[in-house]
């Protein structure tokens, strides 16, 4: 009989080496077996990224995950593969991280049904060409919050708790340094940002482009410490179909000179 299948999980402490490669041999293995469950606890000390393969299940139990450089803590394997990944055809489905503590960046790129619940970060969430994603009761500090960059869509954020040196959310279609992805939109749509509690430059940060669009945001009941939103600012004045039926009202304090639209807008209710 097989332990591991049995137990139902697999745990850093099954394996030798490094933390990193503890934690990536019991991510494997999780896959491997069909398992798909890995369950941490204790303190782990990264000296590489752990590479999260869709359909796994990490649960942290009390645990805290540091990463050890200047290198994001967890990410999965489409931001590891080559341009003949880069496609609709191969996004990644079924991410769902637990509990504990993570100190390091947390990156996905061309990943569907993304959950993050219940934790503590001290760094950034970041989103690229990714859907259906659910962030809900987080603990987040660093430089920046949450990420949603280009070609990012379906979002729920409720109950996050963002301490950032520059912006809360960032929600931006601007180009990165990784590929397109074949396939997908730019746009960024269909989000709901809510009940969230932000100490940062700036709460929320819009950013549509030339050739691409922010709609059907709806930012709603949110506390904000400094600026509350700021749309299209490194842009500029764009057509008001750039940004279409967003709706961001509900900020405490509430400031409407904390507001701040840099272009117009087409069927929105801001302020």
């Amino acid at each position: 009989m097989d332990e591991m299948k049995i137990r139902g999980f697999t745990t850093p402490e099954d394996f030798s080496g490094t933390d990193s490669e503890k934690i990536q041999q019991a991510v494997n293995t999780a896959i491997e077996k069909d398992i798909r469950k890995v369950v941490i606890s204790g303190k782990y000390t990264l000296k590489e990224t752990v590479i999260l393969p869709p359909y796994i299940h990490l649960v942290l139990t009390g645990a805290e995950i540091t990463s050890n450089g200047d290198f994001p803590a967890f990410m999965n394997e489409n931001i590891t593969k080559d341009k003949f990944y880069h496609c609709f055809s191969f996004e990644e489905d079924m991410f769902y991280l637990e509990g504990g503590k993570i100190k390091g960046d947390i990156s996905f790129y061309n990943a569907y049904r993304v959950v993050i619940d219940n934790m503590e970060i001290e760094g950034s969430l970041d989103f690229e060409f990714s859907n259906e994603v659910r962030l809900t009761n987080l603990k987040i500090e660093g430089k920046n919050g949450v990420n949603i960059k280009r070609g990012s869509n379906n979002f729920i954020c409720d109950n996050v708790k963002i301490t950032a040196e520059n912006n809360g959310f960032t929600i931006d279609t601007a180009d990165t340094k990784r590929d397109y992805v074949v396939g997908k939109s730019a746009d960024i749509h269909d989000l709901i940002i809510k009940n969230s509690n932000i100490k940062a430059t700036c709460g929320f940060s819009l950013e549509a482009g030339e050739k691409t669009n922010l709609f059907n945001i709806v930012i709603e009941d949110n506390s904000v410490a400094g600026t509350s939103l700021e749309l299209s600012k490194r842009e500029g004045e764009l057509a008001p179909s750039h940004y279409r039926d967003i709706t961001a009202v509900g900020f405490k304090p509430s400031d409407k000179n904390g507001i701040k639209l840099f272009s117009d807008t087409k069927h929105c209710l801001i302020g």
